[in-house]
């Protein structure tokens, strides 16, 4: 009976959204209930017409990126990927929020490696910049590219390094999260001292993020053999707790340090972030490094 009543309700879905389809919409909400109706059904390609309807009919700002969002799910399912960039571009390019604008970024730049096609996307913004078109965007995308999928970091350092200079020369400046992202890429790249005050600079700018790259400030320090700066930037990041952004996130921070101070021969201040990572994770291979860590520890430390 359930699954009869699925269907029905399906077959009516489509039955209503084939009517908005058959006439022109009156307005943004009214294209946006038949697209919302096709999506609910399953039916993703029937959805993009209303959708895109939407978007044209509304003026507003954040109904607009509302439609967006709904058309990357249908857009994912078409056999060639430009609508499904542009899409997320314009996510990216008009979002207010730096984690939306990360997070939508990984995505895109996920979908098409896994299409095979992330040298698709190489060609396209090393086009843009070449016709100064959409730079920030281009060097935006080029960046963890490189960072991540293309491994080359003097690549990545230089688009994240031009993507400074552009915001910075339009008033706006790069952000806490740009700016450990190019600390990541110097230590991909071994510049251990540019990685270190980079950390330490985007930990100023987010006391969100701070006592994480208070953490990562002192393990640059460390492979730059400066165990004083190291010790200085643990304190930093153990005066402000561990980053509970998530569980995963407090485990690695705490095993983390726990590691750096194992390594400075401080088994007796080890210990309680070995515990605490103990307790922040259920993975079995954490929970075995972790014990065998801790066992180590408490016998150095007696």
């Amino acid at each position: 009976m359930k699954s009869l009543i699925a269907v029905l309700t399906a077959v009516l879905s489509i039955s209503l959204g084939n009517l908005a389809f058959a006439k022109d919409y009156q307005n943004s909400r009214e294209a946006w209930n038949a697209g919302a109706g096709f999506m609910n059904a399953g039916n993703y390609a029937a959805a993009q017409e209303p959708l895109e309807a939407a978007f044209k009919l509304s003026d507003n700002d954040a109904e607009k990126m509302r439609i967006q969002r709904a058309l990357v799910v249908c857009y994912r399912l078409l056999p060639e990927p430009e609508k499904f960039i542009e899409c997320n571009e314009y996510i990216i390019l008009n979002s207010d929020h730096d984690a939306t604008k990360s997070v939508t970024r990984s995505s895109l730049l996920s979908f098409m490696f896994q299409r095979g096609k992330i040298d698709q996307l190489e060609t396209r913004y090393q086009k843009n910049i070449k016709d100064k078109k959409q730079e920030e965007l281009s060097h935006f995308m080029l960046s963890e590219m490189y960072g991540r999928y293309k491994r080359n970091a003097d690549l990545a350092i230089k688009h994240t390094e031009a993507l400074a200079k552009l915001t910075k020369d339009s008033g706006g400046g790069m952000t806490a999260t740009q700016v450990a992202e190019l600390a990541r890429q110097y230590q991909n790249s071994k510049k251990y001292k540019e990685a270190a005050e980079a950390y330490e600079k985007a930990a100023g700018m987010d006391e969100r993020t701070a006592s994480w790259n208070w953490k990562d400030a002192a393990g640059a320090w460390m492979k730059l053999n400066q165990p004083e700066k190291a010790q200085a930037a643990i304190k930093k990041a153990e005066e402000l707790g561990p980053d509970t952004r998530s569980d995963q996130l407090t485990y690695y921070w705490h095993k983390s340090l726990a590691d750096l101070l194992l390594e400075l021969n401080e088994p007796k201040r080890a210990i309680p972030h070995l515990e605490a990572a103990l307790e922040k994770t259920t993975i079995e291979g954490y929970r075995k490094t972790c014990e065998a860590d801790l066992a180590r520890a408490r016998n150095l430390a007696q």
